[in-house]
């Protein structure tokens, strides 16, 4: 059902679209109900939801593929984008002090996730959308820690058999546009050292791929918004109480 209410193809007939109407409600209410900030959810609920995670991923992955394999030689573009935010998770640090005397301390720890999505374009066919879960990052939101990322996380087009005109596009915060741009050219330049000792095909792809790396114009406007109202509100404190409103 999970893979019908993420957009394989329907089958032709009544009972189909029943179900898949039922499923797709199901799983919005599914979603919706551990959403909530009063929830707990329990442990059958997060190996549910770990399992349709799973499935979500492996249906997106699916389709990617075959939108690749229908749009083998049509000029492709491909639009990564990745953003971080903190996160306060619940903590519990137990250590043993002797053979019986056990402490546990319970708390809040912030951890920094990256969230990142690619999307992958033609002209005349609907876009597809490849994501993931959010990713811990253990040292920190860095250019160096984004640029391995992208790398872990976007796929290889070509090598899943790609042949037309190709563009690269990142989008990210531009703090971290310029460095950025340099790791994606400087690979980009090792491709094509690499193909220029090859003979045909790859050596013709080389040429037809195009790297952009642009700032997220979502952050712009967020920046903005913030400096022109800490302009007439100079609070830092209480402006960050209110931010999320606007945000």
């Amino acid at each position: 059902m999970a893979l019908r209410f993420l957009g394989a193809p329907r089958r032709p007939w009544t009972g189909a679209a029943i179900m898949l109407t039922e499923a797709a409600q199901s799983l919005c209410n599914f979603w919706l109900r551990l959403a909530k900030v009063s929830h707990f959810v329990t442990d059958k609920e997060k190996h549910g939801l770990q399992r349709l995670t799973e499935v979500v991923k492996e249906t997106l992955w699916d389709r990617v593929r075959r939108f690749l394999a229908e749009h083998r030689d049509a000029p492709l573009l491909q639009s990564y984008s990745n953003d971080g935010t903190p996160l306060q998770n619940s903590v519990t640090v137990t250590e043993r002090l002797s053979k019986h005397h056990l402490v546990k301390r319970k708390g809040k720890d912030t951890t920094e996730f990256l969230l990142e999505r690619c999307f992958f374009m033609v002209l005349g066919a609907p876009p597809v959308l490849l994501m993931r879960e959010p990713r811990p990052m253990m040292n920190g939101v860095k250019a160096a820690n984004c640029w391995a990322a992208t790398r872990d996380f976007v796929p290889d087009v070509r090598a899943m058999g790609h042949r037309g005109l190709l563009t690269k596009h990142f989008a990210y915060d531009r703090k971290f546009v310029v460095p950025l741009e340099r790791f994606a050219l400087q690979e980009e330049e090792v491709q094509e050292q690499r193909s220029v000792r090859e003979e045909g095909e790859q050596a013709m792809l080389s040429l037809c791929t195009f790297i952009l790396v642009t700032a997220c114009i979502l952050h712009l406007a967020h920046n903005a918004l913030k400096w022109a109202m800490f302009h007439n509100a100079p609070n830092a404190f209480k402006l960050e109480r209110r931010f999320g409103t606007f945000g």
